[in-house]
């Protein structure tokens, strides 16, 4: 658990080319803040192939995700409770050829 800016920790890691297995996003919600974590993620992803990044959202925020075409990840899963729905995205081998 890192305590500070989470966007520049984002950025920072991938500066230093840090690697993780899972990434747990979880921001306040109602922001769009869940969406540019993940467009942040596929731009310089932080997981290594077969990685995942668990998404945690409001279902009302689901659009937002849905929406977004990444390049370096796979939509695996989706499951809600109640009023939290986790999104599960599988880093892909390679990226898509555009």
């Amino acid at each position: 658990v890192v305590r500070g800016d989470a966007f520049a920790f984002l950025r920072a890691a991938a500066a230093n080319h840090r690697a993780f297995d899972l990434i747990y996003v979880a921001p306040p919600q109602y922001h769009q803040l869940a969406a540019q974590a993940f467009r942040q993620l596929d731009a310089a992803p932080l997981t290594t192939p077969g990685g995942l990044v668990i998404i945690q959202i409001d279902p009302h925020e689901r659009g937002d995700l849905a929406a977004l075409a990444p390049r370096h990840f796979l939509l695996t899963d989706e499951r809600k409770y109640g009023s939290t729905m986790l999104m599960f995205f599988t880093h892909r081998d390679e990226a898509p050829h555009p």
